[in-house]
């Protein structure tokens, strides 16, 4: 028997040895609407038909109804079907006494976030990426905060990155650490520029910088296929992820949560085992042209493919040479800016006081620390610069399913 959603027209398959005795309600598992299942009477006489008629609508009477749990399997022989060709949906043996608001989880995606209605759900597998407590269903802290990740990336992802058979599985967000950045106070000043979404899909690992705010891409995508991953791993309070590839290159977040990690951990392991599949060649390790999602070799001064153009790293040093701030505001990195042009005006000061207290050797004394806060500054920008390409120009704009 095929039973067909009024509110969206999605059609089930329900056997029709299973068919409820009573008539029973039902919950569309695409969009969650009431369907009413009314039972086949079997083949019999006039007599017999008129008296279980009678039982049936006495029954029906009670208080009592059943809920059929419909399932996402598709038919693997849609020919066999009443409607050959059409996306059909097998229903379960299992019936159960259910309430209307009692489905399989105990709660359902959709209703609990109606925002996934709007995005992608042929790219994004939500009955994976979320998972539901006995206690809260999915409305969990977690989800909540997945469910801020997606809105983040999913136009970029959609639109320029995810090829056409490729499926979100998995993600997170991690700050990335990097050591040179010790300087900044590394963990508390520098995670503001450091967010990422880290992606697992059914064929890549991706890395998509976004913004602490998490509602939009920033300035890095890239990418890691997952049998060029040599190794990974977790920190020692098991909230980090630290990847390592098989080019040398390695990327350490921190803050990731635990279970998360865990399960990360465990797919991409699972994931480098297998043979790959359904990636297309030559599309290997390295960062993702945040315009028009192509691979970029090093020591480009554009895109080779749109053209666009990229900040210079010599450029970068220069700038902090000759004023200690200056390149690592021209990477847009405006905090990290002010921090090193507030601790060049300290020097100065310092050197200033010297001077005029005449402290024996007191101009070389305060002239060299300022000589080499020029020299580190310029070494800090030139290392900010090897993070990745960044355009000249604002490389996403802000996506349009951000918080209200």
């Amino acid at each position: 028997m095929n039973i067909i959603c009024p509110e969206c027209g999605k059609i089930h398959r329900l056997a029709d040895d299973r068919l409820p005795k009573l008539k029973s309600a039902a919950k569309c598992k695409k969009c969650g609407a009431r369907i009413i299942i009314e039972p086949r009477p079997a083949a019999a006489g006039p007599d017999e038909l008129n008296r279980k008629t009678q039982a049936t609508e006495q029954n029906n009477s009670e208080p009592r109804e059943f809920d059929v749990l419909l399932t996402e399997k598709i038919i693997d022989h849609p020919e066999e079907s009443l409607f050959p060709g059409s996306e059909e949906e097998e229903a379960t043996d299992k019936l159960d006494n259910f309430t209307d608001e009692t489905t399989v989880s105990g709660d359902d995606i959709y209703t609990t976030f109606p925002e996934l209605r709007e995005l992608s759900p042929d790219k994004f597998t939500y009955e994976e990426i979320f998972s539901a407590t006995a206690k809260q269903g999915y409305r969990t802290r977690g989800n909540t905060q997945t469910l801020k990740i997606i809105k983040a990336v999913h136009d970029i992802l959609t639109s320029r990155i995810l090829h056409e058979n490729e499926q979100v599985k998995m993600l997170a967000r991690g700050i990335a650490y990097y050591p040179f950045e010790i300087p900044y106070a590394n963990g508390l000043l520098t995670m503001l520029s450091n967010y990422y979404a880290i992606i697992c899909t059914n064929q890549r690992l991706l890395l998509v910088n976004i913004n602490s705010r998490i509602n939009r891409p920033s300035r890095y995508i890239f990418q890691v296929p997952y049998h060029e991953i040599s190794n990974i791993s977790r920190s020692a309070f098991l909230s980090s992820l630290i990847i390592e590839s098989k080019t040398g290159r390695s990327w350490n977040f921190t803050t990731v949560r635990r279970n998360l990690a865990k399960s990360l951990r465990s797919f991409i392991l699972k994931k480098g085992k297998e043979k790959p599949t359904g990636y297309p060649e030559g599309h290997g390790q390295g960062q993702l042209c945040p315009a028009c999602a192509t691979l970029l070799p090093r020591g480009l001064a554009s895109c080779p493919q749109c053209s666009v153009p990229f900040k210079k790293p010599t450029e970068a040093m220069v700038r902090s040479l000759v004023l200690p701030g200056l390149g690592q505001i021209y990477l847009s990195y405006l905090p990290l800016g002010i921090i090193e042009m507030t601790g060049y005006l300290t020097i100065w000061i310092i050197a200033l006081v010297l001077l005029i207290m005449k402290v024996p050797g007191g101009l070389l004394t305060g002239i060299a620390p300022v000589l080499a806060y020029h020299l580190f500054s310029g070494f800090l920008a030139r290392k900010t610069s090897g993070k990745g390409y960044i355009l000249e120009i604002d490389p996403v704009s802000p996506t349009v399913h951000s918080d209200q």
